[in-house]
């Protein structure tokens, strides 16, 4: 992750970040073992999950566990990241991989964190 910036080298940083699957997180891995269900959430930055859970899928075991992928965003996400998060996580154990999302909205024009849920509890199968 890059130094924190204030300005155009702050935002150019910001991206970088963003466009990255690498993130220093804490606890780096947990066993995961007891659980059936893995539920996985990030927003989505630069079109893509946030770093910090991609190095969260990297770092741990995910052996016939059914992973599910969550993300809120404002603007769009594109598919490519969330097939190559998929493989990720199989590639880790994963017995079955789903995507669930919500298109929160622009600053000042977002849903409400009560419809994000109701629109997240309608996609439950």
């Amino acid at each position: 992750m890059c130094e924190r910036v204030l300005g155009i080298p702050g935002w150019i940083a910001a991206l970088n970040d963003a466009r990255s699957n690498v993130a220093t997180i804490t606890p780096s891995n947990i066993n995961l073992e007891k659980y059936h269900t893995i539920y996985l959430g990030s927003p989505i930055w630069l079109y893509s999950p946030a770093p910090p859970i991609w190095q969260f899928a990297k770092n741990n075991d995910f052996s016939g566990k059914n992973v599910i992928l969550f993300n809120t965003f404002n603007s769009k996400f594109e598919q490519h990241f969330i097939d190559d998060f998929e493989k990720l996580v199989r590639a880790n154990g994963a017995k079955t991989f789903s995507h669930r999302y919500v298109n929160r909205g622009r600053m000042g024009s977002q849903i409400s964190s009560q419809d994000m849920l109701d629109k997240f509890d309608s996609q439950d199968n």
